[in-house]
């Protein structure tokens, strides 16, 4: 995972996000550069950002603050890299966390939606890895190199 975080987190221009700081207890300072580094980066790395981000408020029980961050991010599903089944598992990591979320205020309906909504893109994630791994098996049976 620190691999992950680096390299999706290297494109921002603001400070460097730490994740061994909310690993150290020192949340709120994991809480202001994530805040801080939501203002700069790539619409890829919005979701990573945002997904650690709810998490260490629904961690805190800050349903105010992860309210806040809901209304006003900028995470669309139109803006999402389908070609890039990280970012699409992310997402669906998202929608997980989001109805999370609605699950602590109360809102069952919504968590109920965010819920399937989730379940939906990560079924499509494990659909497309099972044909790729399919689809090099067969091509590396072909060739006659092993896999």
């Amino acid at each position: 995972m620190k691999l992950t975080w680096a390299f999706l987190f290297s494109s921002c221009r603001t400070s460097y996000y730490n994740p061994s700081n909310t690993k150290k207890g020192e949340i709120e300072k994991s809480i202001e550069q994530l805040r801080s580094f939501l203002k700069s980066c790539s619409n890829d790395s919005v979701i990573l950002a945002t997904n650690q981000l709810l998490r260490l408020f629904l961690q805190q029980n800050d349903l105010e603050s992860a309210n806040i961050l809901l209304r006003t991010s900028n995470i669309d599903q139109s803006i999402i890299d389908k070609s890039n089944p990280l970012i699409c598992s992310r997402y669906a990591d998202y929608l997980q966390i989001k109805g999370e979320y609605y699950l602590a205020a109360g809102d069952f309906e919504t968590c109920i939606n965010h819920f399937l909504e989730g379940a939906l893109h990560y079924s499509m994630q494990k659909s497309t890895i099972e044909k790729l791994s399919a689809y090099f098996t067969h091509n590396a049976q072909e060739t006659g190199d092993s896999a």
